[in-house]
C-alpha cells in the first residue's frame, strides 16, 4: 500500500481457534467519519460473536466486506483515508484487497501462543500478551466456571498496550489438566498463587470473574500483600454456587443436558438474546 493516508479495518483474530469470521451487521456507511473505538462491523466466529471496534480514524471510502460474507483473518473490511485521497487509488486498494483474499495469500502477522507451566503437578495452559515496555504492574485474569482464557479476549487485548497481562486456564478448564482435585476453592487459589510463583510476580493487578471472583477474593484476602487492585465481575455470593452432583454442566456429556445449568444462570429473560454474547473491554476502566 503506497500512500501511508490509507488505512484499513479488517478481520480480527478472536481467539486462537478463529480462521474466519462472518458479517452480521455493519455499522458504518461509506462517507461516514469514523473515530478510533467506534462500532463498525458485527461479527461471528465458531466461538464467539463480537463488535468490532475501528483501530483507525477518518473518513470511511469503502465498505469491502457485505452483510454476509465469510472472510479470513487479516482480510480488509472497510478503507479509510481523507477525501484528498483519489478514488482511483482507494479503489486499487480495493481489488489488491480481494485478490488477497481469493487467492488465499494473506499474510498474518504471528501472534503469541499459549504456554504451559506446572503447577501442584498439573499442567496449567496461559497466554501473556505484552507491550515492548509495560507500565505498572503485570495483570493477571481469572476466568468463571466453565469458561477459559478465551473470556478475556476483548480485556486482554486492550489491556496488553500499557501492561503485561496474563490469563491463565484454570484446571479442569481449556488447555489446562481436568485433573482438578478436589475442585474446592482453595485448590484454585492454590493454583493461582502458584501461577504467581511460577511466573515470578511478586505483585499483581488481579481481575476475577464470576468463579473466578471468588478465587481472586480469596488470595487477596489471604496474600495482600501480593496484590495490587483487585478487580471482580458479576462475582455470585460463594453459597449460591450449586454442590458438584448438581452442576450438570460438569456432568452432561451432550449439549441438551446442559440446559439445567443456562437455564440458572440465565434466569433473567431480558439478558437472553444474541446481543447478550457481545463482550465489551469494561474492565479496562478499572486498572
Amino acid at each position: 500500500m503506497g500512500d501511508d493516508r490509507i488505512l484499513t479495518v479488517t478481520m480480527p483474530k478472536w481467539g486462537l481457534s478463529m480462521t474466519t469470521g462472518k458479517i452480521v451487521e455493519i455499522h458504518v456507511a461509506e462517507g461516514d467519519t469514523i473515530a478510533k473505538g467506534d462500532d463498525v462491523l458485527d461479527i461471528d466466529t465458531d466461538k464467539i460473536a463480537g463488535t468490532l471496534e475501528s483501530p483507525v480514524a477518518g473518513p470511511v471510502r469503502r465498505l469491502v466486506a457485505a452483510v454476509g460474507d465469510e472472510l479470513p483473518i487479516g482480510a480488509v473490511l472497510a478503507i479509510v483515508a481523507p477525501e484528498e485521497v483519489p478514488d482511483s487509488e482507494i479503489d486499487a486498494v480495493v481489488e489488491e484487497a480481494r485478490a488477497a483474499v481469493a487467492s488465499g495469500t494473506l499474510e498474518v502477522p504471528d501472534e503469541p501462543q499459549p504456554q504451559l507451566v506446572e503447577i501442584g503437578g498439573r499442567q496449567i495452559s496461559y497466554l501473556t500478551l505484552a507491550p515492548e515496555e509495560p507500565a505498572g504492574d503485570p495483570v493477571v485474569l481469572v476466568h468463571g466456571f466453565g469458561g477459559d482464557k478465551n473470556s478475556w479476549l476483548f480485556v486482554q487485548q486492550p489491556l496488553a498496550e500499557e501492561r503485561t497481562v496474563h490469563a491463565l486456564d484454570l484446571p479442569g478448564h481449556g488447555a489446562s489438566s481436568k485433573d482438578v482435585g478436589d475442585g474446592s476453592l482453595a485448590t484454585l487459589t492454590d493454583t493461582v498463587l502458584g501461577f504467581l510463583d511460577a511466573l515470578g510476580i511478586d505483585r499483581v493487578d488481579l481481575v476475577g470473574h464470576d468463579h473466578g471472583g471468588a478465587v481472586a477474593q480469596i488470595l487477596a484476602a489471604e496474600h495482600p500483600e501480593r496484590i495490587g487492585r483487585l478487580i471482580l465481575a458479576d462475582v455470585e455470593a460463594f453459597d449460591n454456587w450449586p454442590s458438584a452432583d448438581e452442576k450438570p454442566f460438569v456432568r452432561a456429556t451432550q449439549l441438551p443436558g446442559l440446559g439445567r445449568l443456562v437455564l440458572w444462570l440465565w434466569s433473567f429473560p431480558p439478558l437472553r438474546s444474541s446481543r447478550s454474547r457481545r463482550a465489551r473491554p469494561s474492565t479496562t476502566s478499572a486498572l
